[in-house]
């Protein structure tokens, strides 16, 4: 781009795009006096930016500068207004200057940039996603420039503890440059928001009052007071690009902007402006070896359940809940991904996102897809509206297909109006329908009628009855009938069904010969008020009629059926596909921490489309689609009538783990067979897929899929009825994805997450006697997504400290007692608090440790109502110890989010010196953390737990605690001290082979 040259005028402001003012563009009263910061992001690469006015190159924080699931790579860079910008991703990226390398603002100071943003944020707390912070809230000093709820632009500033802000009414426009800019004038005494040199914004500075800058670090794309998702997630980051990004001391009048921003387009090529690339960028996952390849995924962050599926010129669309702003839930989009055979799949444009003044504000969850009268796509969606009660309604939005021709449906237009709303007081024949629970809408045609089911569920009067789908007819897509309740579960009968009866699916089945059976299948998502075992687990379903006359499901048997035996297959959606098959789509729960969501930088994918069927039995079919041999790749195996011996001796030089299995075995004589698979060479990891021939089921076990303690272990299965007296078996390998199908009738999805690089061998087993494996093909399988990219070895064992050393004496608590640990004061640690309670009765799960020498996953919970509750106050510590190994501590911690009075703490015993420190997240659930000790290796120390806090979240969560410690320690209770035969505390793993996830928001503070 060739930009035009100005003039430079002596202190003036040099402005964003490298270009000097001319001498008439700023006016004599109003001379910017310094330059205190100009980061133009020239660089293009690397981990670091160069502050041009202070000479001071800052590190850019960013989630995969030290990648735990791959190898390390740096933040993104895009083209800029003028070369170079940097893109912030939202959560992880920003840039931390401390406060005393950081200038003097003065009383009258300029903030400016050119940003492009890729999404909204919520708003949390009324809070902006910032551009610029030094804020120091509880002190009522400094300032925040940021972008508000729905794009909105605001400045706040403190003046002598008084707040002022400043916003926009107009909104920044996504993926577009804007110039931004936040003026503070003392002498005028005014604080001035601009945008494209437009003031947008003006508030009144209070009389005799003057700004004052706050003792903090300076942050670019963070707040420094952030809202704290889910324990683990800073809120309130900048998502998009900046560039150019100045602060200068001193001010500028509105026409200095104005004539400043009209000088720059005036100089620019006819094309205007340069093109903001804030596109999803895949390959920052690169590597990855959790994420998986041939499933659909989110481009980047957060996904929970696809859905709307609709096939429309040739094209397969589908839609999906997505955070663009992080790995977390919260101000959800309609993601939207398009497919030639639903296996494939392209990246589209958000469909559908929250917006000012539309009938979503708040989010814009499920929903499902259909056609109009005119053959058009239409979407109904969950409204999510914090401004009514209850918050969720029924929305609408259009294609632009009619106006713009294009197939991949790029644009969708909200109605303005919604088209289902809530009623108060629905009587039904078991009670009444619980008002406030009103959501994901499926929708079909029928005869020119188009019906709609809604989630819900009843009550009767305190007592929740059960889930419950209302049905809505229509003759216009826009006018709803209530019709009653479509069907009601029993949750009395049937606890694991729910209260609320959430993502309700409806489709016609035909038999195996494709022929019409004038059956259906009627499938739900339990949701729980309270805390359940059973959440966010699995799906449900009955087979039955369609009284239409009486617009009800008739079911053929009242005890719901589980449609998948594992315990991650939740969220389905489906629809009459163009080939006249009916398709269930999922979601592949992760079930990974925060902590790991955050350090992966994605959340969860879908799972394999399947097509169902009614079997002769009367039971559902279920195969993947044939499509998905469209991803296969080159075929390893391929064998008829062998054995396991036989078999496994090919299978030894078979590695790999994104594979598909086709096997057919006939038991004969055998106890149990099945396939071991993601198995390292020295088997200490290992998951295996078996079959018990006496009991007829199909079981995974993942007791010895990882090393790593926070991974979820167990044995899941149900039963699976040989056919023919064989079992055929399709198993799918994609990275932490497994799906395993059996006899067309029965399929359990689960996760694996091995740590070690060779965890990829695969082989057969068989035990009790001989089976005969009728078939065996085996094929590598390709990506959904281009070329398959290989994943990334762990880091190097050879690497990792092998230096004996040995555990805390009762380090995890799994005496069920504080045995081993010395309460020094108070009332908030005593044995009582160690209990093996998995959820806290009003939400959950803890996710505490459970492992082989603490089965029954004891924890400190510092909250107990016989002991004060919140209430209580009191201070516990370990034994001394000396510092061994590699020096890496870590441990699992939860509770209130309180530094100051709550705290784990690292303290060297000679001078009682503290070394680290951490607090919980305002969370009961557990996030790692991780202490690189290395330089106090040797040295005497001691852990001390603090619970000075009161109120709410007035307590602090332990377990597991991983410390290192020097055999040459001798401790009180020395039998309670674990010593395996070394350590391993590199990256990854710790003593006994647990892991220690890199806890990045820990190690930003620590």
């Amino acid at each position: 781009m060739n930009w035009k040259n100005f003039s430079k005028v002596s202190s003036f402001l040099v402005v964003l795009t490298g270009m000097t003012l001319s001498p008439n563009v700023v006016s004599a009263e109003n001379e910017v006096e310094a330059e205190i910061s100009s980061w133009s992001f020239e660089e293009g690469e690397g981990a670091a930016t160069l502050d041009e006015a202070s000479g001071i190159e800052d590190k850019i924080e960013y989630v995969f500068n030290e990648a735990e699931d791959k190898d390390d790579s740096n933040p993104m860079w895009r083209e800029g207004i003028k070369n170079n910008a940097l893109l912030f991703d939202g959560y992880s990226t920003w840039i931390e200057r401390p406060a005393d390398e950081w200038g003097e603002l003065g009383s009258s100071f300029t903030v400016e940039g050119w940003v492009a943003p890729r999404s909204y944020e919520w708003g949390g707390d009324d809070k902006v996603s910032a551009i610029l912070s030094q804020l120091n809230a509880g002190e009522g000093k400094g300032f925040v420039f940021g972008m508000g709820r729905h794009g909105s632009l605001e400045m706040k500033a403190a003046f002598e503890g008084e707040e002022v802000r400043a916003t926009t009414e107009s909104s920044l426009e996504k993926h577009e440059w804007s110039h931004v800019a936040g003026v503070i004038s003392d002498e005028r005494g005014v604080i001035e928001v601009y945008i494209n040199g437009e003031k947008e914004a003006e508030a009144s500075i209070p009389e005799g009052k003057t700004f004052t800058q706050a003792d903090q670090p300076l942050l670019l794309g963070k707040h420094s007071d952030p809202s704290i998702v889910n324990g683990t997630f800073d809120a309130n980051m900048f998502a998009g690009l900046m560039d150019e990004v100045q602060v200068e001391r001193g001010e500028l009048t509105p026409e200095d902007i104005k004539a400043f921003y009209q000088d720059v387009m005036a100089s620019l090529p006819s094309e205007g402006l340069p093109a903001a690339d804030t596109d999803y960028d895949r390959s920052r996952y690169d590597g990855d070896r959790h994420r998986a390849q041939y499933h659909m995924t989110a481009p980047e962050h957060w996904m929970n359940e696809p859905h709307s599926p609709i096939y429309f010129e040739g094209k397969y669309h589908l839609f999906y809940q997505h955070n663009p702003q992080g790995p977390y839930w919260r101000q959800i989009h309609w993601g939207h991904v398009v497919s030639d055979d639903l296996m494939h799949w392209d990246d589209a444009l958000v469909a559908l996102a929250p917006e000012k003044d539309s009938v979503a504000p708040d989010g814009v969850w499920s929903g499902d897809s259909t056609y109009d009268e005119n053959g058009e796509p239409v979407l109904l969606f969950t409204a999510g509206d914090d401004s009514r009660h209850p918050n969720q309604s029924v929305g609408l939005a259009r294609s632009t297909f009619s106006e713009d021709g294009d197939p991949l449906l790029p644009n969708w237009e909200m109605e303005d109006e919604l088209v289902t709303v809530q009623e108060e007081d629905l009587e039904v024949e078991e009670g009444e329908v619980m008002f406030g629970q009103f959501r994901d809408p499926f929708v079909w045609e029928e005869d020119g009628t188009w019906y709609q089911l809604v989630s819900s569920g009843i009550k009767d009067g305190d007592q929740n009855i059960g889930g419950t789908a209302l049905l809505y007819s229509s003759e216009n897509l826009t006018d709803w009938d209530y019709e009653g309740p479509f069907f009601t579960g029993d949750k009395e009968a049937f606890p694991a069904t729910g209260d609320v009866w959430e993502l309700p699916v409806f489709l016609p089945l035909k038999d195996e010969n494709g022929d019409d059976t004038g059956k259906y299948a009627f499938f739900i998502n339990p949701w729980f008020e309270e805390y359940s075992p059973h959440d966010v687990k699995y799906v449900w379903h009955w087979i039955g009629e369609w009284d239409k006359e009486n617009n009800k499901f008739v079911p053929d048997h009242d005890e719901p059926r589980l449609f998948d035996y594992g315990e991650h297959l939740t969220g389905p959606s489906g629809f009459v596909d163009d080939k006249d098959r009916s398709v269930l789509f999922s979601i592949t729960q992760d079930r990974r921490s925060e902590q790991d969501h955050y350090d992966a930088g994605w959340a969860h994918n879908a799972g394999l489309p399947l097509e169902l069927t009614l079997q002769e039995n009367g039971m559902l079919g279920i195969q993947p689609i044939k499509e998905t041999e469209n991803v296969r790749g080159e075929k390893l195996i391929s064998e008829s009538d062998t054995t396991v011996k036989k078999l496994n001796r090919q299978l030894e030089k078979v590695n790999g783990d994104t594979l598909e299995v086709n096997l057919t075995v006939d038991p004969k004589d055998a106890e149990q067979f099945g396939l071991h698979f993601r198995e390292s060479t020295d088997s200490k990891e290992v998951t295996s897929l078996f079959y018990n021939v006496n009991e007829q089921q199909l079981k995974i076990d993942r007791n010895h899929s990882s090393l790593d303690p926070d991974a979820e272990k167990g044995i899941h299965g149900g039963d699976v009825e040989l056919k023919d007296g064989l079992l055929h078996l399709q198993l799918f390998l994609d990275r932490s994805m497994v799906e395993a199908y059996a006899n067309d009738t029965h399929s359990i999805t689960s996760r694996v997450y091995p740590t070690l690089g060779d965890a990829d061998g695969i082989s057969m087993t068989e035990e009790g006697g001989k089976v005969s494996i009728e078939s065996f093909e085996l094929w590598n399988m390709g990506s959904a997504y281009g070329e398959l990219v290989e994943a990334d070895e762990p880091e190097n064992s050879d690497e990792k400290d092998n230096t004996p050393v040995k555990t805390l004496p009762n380090h995890d608590f799994q005496t069920g007692d504080l045995s081993g640990w010395i309460v020094e004061e108070g009332e908030a640690f005593s044995d009582d608090h160690v209990r093996t309670d998995e959820d806290w009765g009003w939400g959950g799960p803890f996710n505490q440790a459970v492992n082989a020498h603490d089965p029954e996953g004891f924890h400190y919970w510092g909250f107990h109502a016989e002991h004060g509750g919140d209430g209580a106050v009191g201070v516990m510590r370990s034994e001394d110890f000396i510092l061994g190994g590699d020096g890496t501590i870590d441990f699992l911690v939860g509770g209130g989010n309180d530094e100051e009075n709550l705290s784990v703490a690292l303290i060297r015993k000679n001078d009682n010196h503290e070394l680290a420190r951490t607090t919980g997240g305002n969370n009961e659930a557990y996030r790692r953390v991780e202490w690189n000790m290395e330089e106090h290796v040797g040295e005497e120390l001691f852990l001390r737990v603090t619970d000075n806090a009161t109120g709410g979240f007035g307590h602090i969560n332990l377990d597991n605690v991983n410390v290192p410690v020097d055999l040459d320690t001798e401790f009180e209770e020395e039998d309670l001290s674990i010593k395996p035969e070394s350590s391993s505390h590199a990256k990854g793993k710790a003593i006994g082979h647990e892991k220690n996830p890199n806890d990045h928001r820990a190690k930003g503070k620590e």
